[in-house]
């Protein structure tokens, strides 16, 4: 068994009024309103900003005047000592200059000396040399002393002798005067007799 269904007809949505000229024209000015109170918003919000970063800007602005003051006062009072610390400084830089100069003439001076040194060196070495000639030479002369101190050694110990001879000479000598003199006393007393014509 079928049934039929009947099919209701499609729910017709109601059609909006027709807009006149006037309710476009209202809507378009409400929008253009409303677009012009957020661009005012907008640009109140970016001078708020702007004014606020002028602000900062000229309160920077004018410490840093303030301090280029302080700077350039303290400046002005310390100049003087200032210029004459440089003056000092170049001062001494004209000694160091002048130090410098001397020194490097007197490194060239070393360096003119240094040249003699091998001739310094070569002389020294025949000094060297000469010293240890004159060492032999006073080995020799050493040696040379001491045979001569044995040879007066032995020529005093002959000394010696021939004065214990001359000594033994004198007594046999004195012996022979008294003999002599015994020899002689005949003579003495035939000469106080007779004396001898002179």
């Amino acid at each position: 068994m079928s049934e039929s269904r009947e099919t209701d007809p499609p729910a017709t949505q109601p059609q909006p009024a027709p807009r006149t000229f006037h309710d476009l024209t209202a809507e378009i000015t409400g929008h253009f309103l409303e677009a012009m109170e957020l661009r005012t918003g907008l640009v109140l919000n970016v001078a708020r900003r702007v004014t606020v970063l002028m602000r900062a800007t000229m309160l920077y602005f004018g410490l840093l005047g303030v301090l280029l003051s302080v700077i350039i006062h303290i400046l002005t009072i310390q100049m003087g000592d200032l210029i004459s610390t440089v003056e000092i400084i170049n001062r001494h830089f004209t000694q160091m200059t002048r130090d410098m100069e001397t020194m490097q003439h007197e490194v060239g001076a070393i360096g003119a000396k240094v040249h003699a040194m091998p001739v310094i060196t070569s002389e020294v070495v025949k000094m060297q040399e000469s010293m240890q000639r004159l060492g032999d030479n006073v080995e020799s002369i050493s040696g040379l002393m001491n045979g001569i101190t044995r040879n007066l050694g032995e020529i005093t110990g002959d000394v010696n002798r021939m004065s214990y001879t001359f000594q033994a000479m004198d007594h046999q000598v004195s012996g022979i005067g008294a003999g002599v003199n015994r020899m002689s006393g005949p003579m003495k007393m035939f000469n106080s007799i007779m004396p001898v014509p002179r």
